[in-house]
């Protein structure tokens, strides 16, 4: 009959179709597999960047408080040398006394000034490595977003995929249902792999 010879070749149409449909939805799942491994990856190095940085972060501020410290040292130093200077430059008949005063505060201060340069440095390093770590941990999480955006626009497409599948099973069932209205047999059914295939796509 030429009505069921169509509905056969509808039938065998969509029977591809489905087969085909079925191979995308199971690459788009892998695909979203991998991509969520992608972000457990990228959410590991941004916690270990922030680690990192936060280890930087208090290594700058204790060298910082520390060249602080040293520059109030500094500048008490400074105002006793000072004072003492005046003190010896007042009381020259006590000059004899005061002198080894001024030259023991000269000395401290000569060391003290001394430390500047490396403790500048050392602050200045610590700074610079707190910028670079913060740099990695920027640069990690916007991975991490990336990665986000990508897994959102796979989980997109694996639905798309899986209503269209859903579609497709829906018109293959309503043309075996007239195939075996007009064969008569009802011997036309899925086999029991496939349909067991298209219950675990049709969530």
């Amino acid at each position: 009959m030429p009505q069921l010879k169509a509905l056969d070749d509808q039938h065998d149409n969509l029977t591809r179709f489905v087969h085909s449909q079925a191979e995308t939805v199971a690459r788009t799942s892998a695909d979203l597999s991998r991509n969520q491994e992608e972000i457990d990856k990228q959410a590991m190095e941004v916690a270990a960047a922030g680690e990192l940085y936060d280890k930087a972060h208090e290594e700058s501020k204790r060298a910082e408080d520390g060249y602080k410290a040293h520059m109030v040292a500094v500048a008490v130093a400074k105002k006793r040398r000072d004072d003492l200077k005046k003190k010896t430059d007042e009381a020259k008949k006590t000059l004899e006394q005061m002198q080894p005063k001024y030259n023991a505060a000269e000395y401290q201060l000569g060391i003290l000034l001394s430390k500047t340069p490396e403790l500048k440095d050392h602050a200045r390093a610590k700074e610079d490595e707190e910028e670079k770590k913060g740099d990695q941990l920027e640069n990690a999480a916007q991975k991490k977003k990336d990665m986000q955006d990508k897994l959102a626009g796979s989980d997109a497409a694996l639905q798309a995929a899986i209503a269209k599948l859903n579609g497709l099973n829906t018109d293959l069932k309503r043309v075996e249902d007239k195939v075996e209205k007009w064969s008569g047999a009802g011997a036309l059914h899925a086999p029991l792999a496939f349909l067991a295939l298209m219950a675990a796509f049709s969530f």
